[in-house]
């Protein structure tokens, strides 16, 4: 099959209503490589780049808003993961670990001049992303199945909802990492 026919047929592949996180991320990954090999391919595929490109850009964004991924965030993950050469899935692990901060300052209290932190990438060599907050015990442990808090009174925390498309690890009870599926 040629690489018109191919592209022609993108649309097909992602109707999503049956893939999950780590399909998703998959699919993102082998979407982008798909546009970058179009890219290097320019001057061979001559009058049809254009169209063969457009047509791999939208099954890619297709696929990122159906996972409800907004307009803004979409345009500047492809741009970032084609500019920089990153796999999609760290893109949108940079994106959910953002999140995934966030929201455990929200679910914890945190003071917001006392926030978690998301750590540089190679913090360590354990790969993902890291959020780091050294202002509540043991939370990183509470974070993916909620318990009981028994440090002064005992509080039961509940478990926080993940970002699609990652699981997490506790570091030690202070830092959190943030993997793809």
């Amino acid at each position: 099959m040629d690489t018109m026919t191919q592209t022609t047929h993108l649309d097909a592949y992602v109707d999503t209503s049956e893939v999950g996180p780590a399909d998703t991320i998959r699919l993102a990954d082998h979407l982008l490589d798909g546009l970058r090999m179009t890219v290097a391919l320019r001057d061979q595929l001559g009058s049809d780049y254009a169209d063969v490109y457009h047509r791999q850009s939208h099954a890619l964004y297709k696929l990122l808003a159906h996972r409800g991924h907004d307009h803004d965030f979409i345009l500047q993950a492809m741009e970032r993961a084609l500019g920089s050469g990153r796999s999609m899935s760290s893109v949108l692990v940079d994106r959910a670990v953002q999140d995934l901060a966030e929201s455990v300052a929200e679910h914890f209290g945190a003071d917001p001049d006392y926030a978690p932190e998301v750590l540089e990438p190679g913090w360590d060599e354990g790969g993902g992303r890291v959020i780091h907050w050294e202002h509540f015990p043991d939370w990183a442990y509470l974070v993916p199945h909620g318990g009981s808090f028994d440090y002064g009174p005992s509080w039961e925390i509940g478990p926080m909802t993940l970002p699609e498309g990652v699981r997490v690890e506790a570091v030690n009870p202070q830092t959190l990492r943030v993997l793809p599926i």
